[in-house]
């Protein structure tokens, strides 16, 4: 009986005791690399995950690797000229690697990168989208962060580059604003030009966004949408389109009115 009341009351705990719910999460594709120097550090940061795995045999990683680059590619042929085997998997990560994991070359692709951003901003005629051009902006200096490069050391050298790459009017801005060339004496660690720069842009990004964002609700092709008044006839005359044909009716109703 008393076994039997002690069972119970064990039971009763373990039922009110709250049951973790699991998620089943869909299943992460590793996207393919498509043979560009510049997709290299995404792309391994994801395969790398395979790449470092103890649970999956270096024959299965080969075709995990293949299977991630894109058919027809330098990558792909460099990788493809191994044999499938597991001791050439190593090779082929290696041969991998050289063509596409210099820091040093990747770090002056980065910073020609920067340069075309320079031309392109002074020669191109099209409008200027600040918050497309901060997302590349910060896409490279994240990059160059990741091979190794220092805040100092793009303080120094990208930041020059950086400020070159905005149209005047974002410039003119950036030379107003009191975190320009600002000497800080506090007690904090004090933020280089180039994080100081990175940061205003990103506020003037945010703004830029917020306007369009504005726009684009309430208009569409110049037109307003999702806005039907309703309108008297009178109204409805008044928003007619004046045209030449119709002034020219209305005069000639007006004479004969007069003549009558």
């Amino acid at each position: 009986m008393s076994f039997h009341s002690c069972g119970s009351s064990s039971s009763s705990k373990e039922n009110t005791q709250p049951t973790k719910r699991r998620i089943k999460l869909p299943k992460i594709e590793v996207r393919k690399f498509s043979g560009e120097s510049l997709d290299w550090i995404s792309w391994w940061s994801q395969f790398s995950k395979i790449h470092l795995s103890d649970d999956v045999p270096a024959v299965d990683k080969f075709e995990y690797l293949i299977a991630a680059l894109t058919p027809n590619t330098r990558a792909y042929n460099i990788v493809t000229g191994y044999p499938m085997s597991e001791l050439n998997y190593a090779k082929a990560v290696d041969a991998l690697k050289t063509r596409y994991a210099n820091p040093k070359l990747l770090k002056q692709l980065y910073v020609r990168e920067l340069l075309k951003m320079i031309i392109q901003t002074q020669k191109s005629g099209e409008k200027f989208e600040l918050s497309k051009h901060f997302d590349q902006l910060e896409s490279h200096l994240r990059a160059l962060e990741t091979l190794g490069v220092s805040a100092e050391q793009t303080s120094k050298f990208l930041y020059p580059m950086v400020e070159s790459s905005l149209p005047d009017n974002i410039l003119i801005a950036w030379q107003r604003s009191p975190h320009y060339s600002s000497d800080s004496n506090d007690t904090e660690e004090q933020k280089t030009e180039l994080t100081s720069l990175m940061e205003f842009l990103a506020r003037k990004a945010a703004s830029e966004i917020q306007r369009k964002t504005v726009r684009e609700g309430f208009t569409r092709d110049g037109k307003l949408k999702n806005m039907k008044p309703t309108m008297g006839k009178g109204e409805e005359e008044l928003q007619t389109p004046i045209t030449a044909a119709g002034l020219l009716a209305t005069d000639n109703s007006a004479q004969n009115s007069v003549q009558k």
